[in-house]
C-alpha cells in the first residue's frame, strides 16, 4: 500500500551568526538583504518584514521566523517535495514529503524512510554545499569563522531523520492498522498516544522521532510540522555544540599553541551564547500555541537537561579561557623578571668594574686625588683586591637579592 511519509533530518551546516544579532533590527534587515535573491526555488522568509508595530499585534503568527533562507530544489517527481531551512546557529533542516510502498510493518517503514531521505540528501548534497558557501560568504563579517568542529559534527552529516506516517482514519478501524499504530509509537514518550489515536480521543503524536497523523493530509499538518522543525533545529545544535566545545576543550588541554586554543575556546563559547540568546529571543515573539508546543516538545526531548550540560561546558570553557589567560600573564611576568634580573646583574658587575677600573687609575697617579685630605681607603682596597674576586662577590651579590626578590614574589 501506498504511504505518505514526512520526514525532518537536522543537518550540519557549519553557519552561525555572531552574537548581539537583533532580528527586529535595521543592522539585521541589511543582513537579510545579503543573502541571495528570491527565485522560485529560494525563498528568505525575512526579506519582507511587516510594517513596524508593537510586538504581538497579530496573535495569530509568530512575530519572527527563525530561519534565514528556505531552498526547495525542483523535482520531476509529483508525489515527492524536499525542502532545506537554514538556520542561523549552525543547522540545516531537510523537510522531505514522498511516498512509499509498504504494508503496515513498523520496522520497514521506518527503514524505507530513512533510507529514502538520506538518498534524498545525497541528491542534492553538492548543490546544497554550493549554496551554504555563499550565503556565508554574503553574511561576511557577521558569521562566525568554522572554527575547530568535533569529529562527529562536521558540516554537512546527517544527525538523525525523524519520520511522520499520515494514515487514513479507517486505520484505527482494522486490527492491522492498530498493531501498526501501537508498533511505531512503542518507543516514544508519551506511551499513551497509541491507545488515545486508536480510541478517538487524539488525531496525532509528535513526542518522538516517530511521528503519526490520523486522517489528515499534509498540508492540514504544515504548522504541526513547523514546530516539529524548529525544536529539532535547537536541539541539533546544541547537540552539535555541546560535542564540538568538548572537543575544543580536550584539544586546548593538549600540545596546542596557547593563542590558537585561547581563540577556539572564545569561539566555541560564542557559538553557545548565541544559541541561548536566540533561543529565548524566537519564544518571547513566537506564537502561544507553537511556543506550548515546542516547550512539550523539548521537554519530551530532555532539551533542559542537555542545555544544562552545555551550561556546564561552557563555564569549564570560560575557566580554561581564564586559566589560559592567568598563564600567559605568568610567562609574561616571567620574561620581565628575567629581563629585569639580566639588567641587574650587568649594572652591578659595570658599577664593580668600573670602580676597581677607578681605583688602580686613582693609586697610579695620586695627583688625581689632590682635593682630598688623603687617599681613599675603601679605593685602596679596591685597587689591590684581584679582579677575579670583586666579580666573584658580585655575583654572589646579585644570588643574594634574586633570592630575596624569590621569597618576596612567593609569599606577594
Amino acid at each position: 500500500m501506498k504511504l505518505p511519509i514526512q520526514t525532518v533530518s537536522p543537518i550540519y551546516s557549519g553557519v552561525h551568526l555572531r552574537t548581539g544579532i537583533d532580528p527586529t533590527s535595521a543592522a539585521y534587515t541589511d543582513l537579510v538583504d545579503r543573502l541571495p535573491a528570491e527565485s522560485p526555488s529560494i525563498r528568505v522568509p525575512n526579506r519582507v518584514r511587516p510594517a513596524a508595530g508593537s510586538d504581538y499585534d497579530d496573535l495569530r503568527a509568530s512575530d519572527y521566523d527563525l530561519r534565514l533562507l528556505v531552498w526547495e530544489p525542483p523535482s520531476d517527481d509529483t508525489d515527492t517535495r524536499v525542502r532545506f531551512h537554514l538556520y542561523p546557529y549552525g543547522i540545516t533542516v531537510m523537510q522531505a514529503d514522498f511516498v512509499v510502498e509498504s504494508e503496515l510493518d513498523s520496522a520497514a517503514v521506518q527503514d524505507t524512510a530513512t533510507r529514502h531521505a538520506k538518498d534524498l540528501f545525497a541528491t542534492h548534497a553538492t548543490a546544497l554545499a554550493r549554496l551554504l558557501n555563499e550565503v556565508t560568504r554574503a553574511l561576511g563579517d557577521e558569521a562566525l569563522p568554522a572554527g575547530q568542529e568535533g569529529p562527529d559534527s562536521k558540516s554537512g552529516q546527517i544527525a538523525w531523520t525523524a519520520r511522520a506516517v499520515l494514515l487514513g482514519e479507517d486505520a484505527r478501524d482494522t486490527e492491522a492498522g492498530q498493531a501498526f499504530i501501537r508498533q511505531w509509537l512503542q518507543e516514544t514518550v508519551d506511551h499513551e498516544d497509541a491507545d488515545a489515536i486508536i480510541r478517538g480521543r487524539r488525531t496525532h503524536s509528535v513526542s518522538w522521532v516517530n511521528y503519526l497523523f490520523l486522517g489528515q493530509e499534509t498540508h492540514a499538518i504544515e504548522g504541526v510540522m513547523d514546530v516539529v522543525r524548529n525544536a529539532q533545529a535547537y536541539y541539533a545544535a546544541q547537540t552539535a555544540l555541546n560535542r564540538d566545545m568538548l572537543h575544543v576543550i580536550r584539544r586546548a588541554n593538549d600540545h596546542e599553541q596557547l593563542r590558537r586554543a585561547e581563540l577556539a575556546l572564545r569561539n566555541s563559547r560564542q557559538r553557545m551564547q548565541f544559541l541561548h540568546i536566540q533561543f529565548r529571543n524566537d519564544k518571547a515573539l513566537m506564537r502561544r500555541s507553537s511556543r506550548r508546543e515546542m516547550d512539550r516538545l523539548l521537554e519530551a526531548w530532555e532539551f533542559d537537561a542537555l542545555v544544562s550540560n552545555g551550561q556546564a561546558l561552557q563555564d569549564l570553557c570560560s575557566d580554561e579561557i581564564e586559566r589560559r589567560v592567568s598563564r600567559r600573564a605568568t610567562r609574561s611576568t616571567i620574561a620581565t623578571d628575567l629581563i629585569l634580573v639580566g639588567i641587574g646583574l650587568l649594572a652591578i658587575f659595570e658599577l664593580l668594574i668600573a670602580l676597581i677600573a677607578y681605583s688602580r687609575e686613582l693609586m697610579a697617579n695620586p695627583a688625581l686625588s689632590f682635593r682630598d685630605s688623603g687617599v681613599s681607603a675603601i679605593l685602596r682596597v679596591f685597587a689591590e683586591v684581584d679582579t677575579d674576586a670583586v666579580l666573584l662577590v658580585g655575583f654572589l651579590m646579585f644570588l643574594s637579592l634574586a633570592a630575596l626578590y624569590g621569597y618576596w614574589k612567593r609569599n606577594a
